[in-house]
């Protein structure tokens, strides 16, 4: 995602806040990758077992997180457009989607795991919720569902 950032046109601060919404992208989408890549790592250590499922879902969400610096890039270059931004909250969704599915194998595979705190049914409902809410944000005002 760094290799996304690029030096501002220029060398003062108006050149530097010109790029805003490029930087907020990245903040919050490194945000997003480091909290979920602890729970990532929680969830296999939990793990005795590795199932060829949860081997397939694991790569499900490898994916998902391949295709963040896209959609971060498109929203940091289109902070005011409809399609990106669902794009990215599409993304996001899709990620947290595969964790909690990543999440739910492993302790289908591992009994005596228990199911990530994150797996709750009101979590899901808050972060699911999110995420559609910043869909349906996105149509009237882009520049708000980041």
């Amino acid at each position: 995602m760094v290799l996304e950032l690029h030096a501002p046109k220029g060398f003062t601060v108006r050149g530097l806040l010109a790029e805003w919404s490029v930087g907020l992208a990245y903040l919050v989408s490194f945000a997003l990758i480091y909290v979920v890549w602890y729970y990532h790592q929680n969830a296999f250590k939990k793990a005795a077992i590795i199932s060829s499922r949860t081997f397939l879902i694991n790569g499900l969400w490898i994916f998902m997180v391949t295709l963040i610096p896209f959609v971060t890039s498109w929203v940091g270059d289109y902070p005011k457009r409809t399609l990106p931004e669902i794009l990215y909250a599409t993304v996001l969704l899709c990620w947290a989607a595969s964790f909690q599915l990543l999440d739910w194998s492993i302790v289908r595979d591992n009994l005596a795991a228990q199911r990530d705190a994150s797996n709750g049914f009101t979590r899901r409902l808050v972060l699911y919720g999110g995420f559609v809410l910043t869909i349906v944000v996105a149509f009237f005002a882009p520049v708000y569902s980041l």
